[in-house]
């Protein structure tokens, strides 16, 4: 029998539109536009809050999203943006202007950008706001509902997420993006059959998504109906494939039907996508245990534990025999 060290992931896709930089987790080494956010978290009023964000934003664009790129640790703020930045300090210093300004005039001020942003409770007030308080006909209420479900998932607020997506559907039943998100909430919680009705929507809404097979085969995992999973992965890698989760995941369904060659011919294209990936290396360890081949099968597993310590270690300690069989791997005795 095999021994399969996976973990299954399944992937959320956030809305919308934002830079490429971001989407793919942006350097915040910019203390300044950090500090900027976090100063705008201080104040109640909605105003504040946005022009908190604005600023931020501004020295974002500088800092993370400019030409020169994010793999630039610091980009200097130009001398527009220090302005702005000291503007807007004496304004959030002025009380008696801010209590001058109308709740329902500063929400109309608002734009929703900033409910699209990578911090929860920022997105979570932002979209709040623009749900009690916007009268703009223009923006998208499927999006808005979205996000701050995005943002209570990240949290791990299950319950308003689901019902923040459902919100979203009511608004948009053709928006994609929130079928897959509910359906990984209700996959991560169990609810298999919930999920595999908004992936199937998912599948039939863009049928050219390979993530829409993948997060299905996930669930058809899960519930240890490992054809169907090689089915949905195999569709999710014709469509993309260099799909590195989609590579390993069917490795791992195949090692669990013992189709050893084929796993392995999976995890090694895997390893060649992502070299630094301890689940690979875990994996593949184990498929060559289960071959007989002890001594790749201990190289493999040493190379993961080098990579990821802590992963590694703790899928080793579900392995019964890991540790008598291989005493010189470093992890510690349980």
């Amino acid at each position: 029998m095999s021994n399969c060290l996976c973990s299954l992931v399944f992937l959320s896709a956030l809305l919308l539109l934002l830079p490429a930089a971001a989407a793919h987790g942006a350097n915040w080494r910019s203390e300044a536009a950090k500090a900027v956010l976090d100063y705008g978290r201080k104040y109640v009023k909605d105003y504040v809050f946005h022009l908190s964000v604005i600023a931020g934003v501004e020295l974002l664009k500088e800092h993370i999203w400019s030409p020169k790129g994010p793999q630039h640790e610091e980009t200097p703020p130009s001398e527009e943006t220090k302005r702005f930045v000291e503007v807007y300090k004496h304004m959030i210093a002025d009380k008696d202007f801010l209590a001058r300004l109308d709740r329902n005039v500063a929400a109309n001020l608002q734009r929703w950008d900033w409910c699209r942003a990578m911090d929860p409770d920022l997105a979570i007030r932002g979209c709040t706001a623009v749900i009690q308080y916007s009268t703009d006909p223009k923006i998208d209420m499927a999006t808005v509902f979205n996000n701050r479900a995005y943002a209570y998932d990240q949290k791990g607020e299950r319950d308003r997420a689901i019902q923040d997506y459902s919100q979203a559907i009511m608004f948009n039943p053709g928006l994609w993006q929130a079928y897959n998100n509910r359906g990984v909430v209700f996959a991560e919680t169990g609810q298999h059959e919930r999920a595999l009705r908004d992936f199937d929507t998912y599948v039939r809404l863009k049928p050219d998504h390979a993530l829409a097979y993948f997060n299905r085969g996930l669930v058809y995992h899960d519930l240890r109906q490992l054809e169907r999973a090689i089915q949905e992965y195999n569709v999710a890698l014709r469509l993309s494939p260099s799909y590195f989760d989609a590579l390993l995941n069917r490795g791992i369904a195949n090692s669990n039907l013992e189709r050893y060659d084929a796993a392995l011919q999976d995890l090694n294209r895997a390893a060649e996508k992502r070299p630094r990936s301890a689940l690979v290396y875990m994996n593949r360890g184990a498929v060559y245990n289960s071959l007989g081949d002890f001594e790749r099968a201990v190289a493999d597993l040493a190379r993961g534990i080098e990579i990821d310590p802590k992963v590694s270690c703790s899928l080793l300690a579900d392995w019964k025999d890991a540790r008598a069989r291989y005493p010189q791997l470093p992890c510690p005795a349980n």
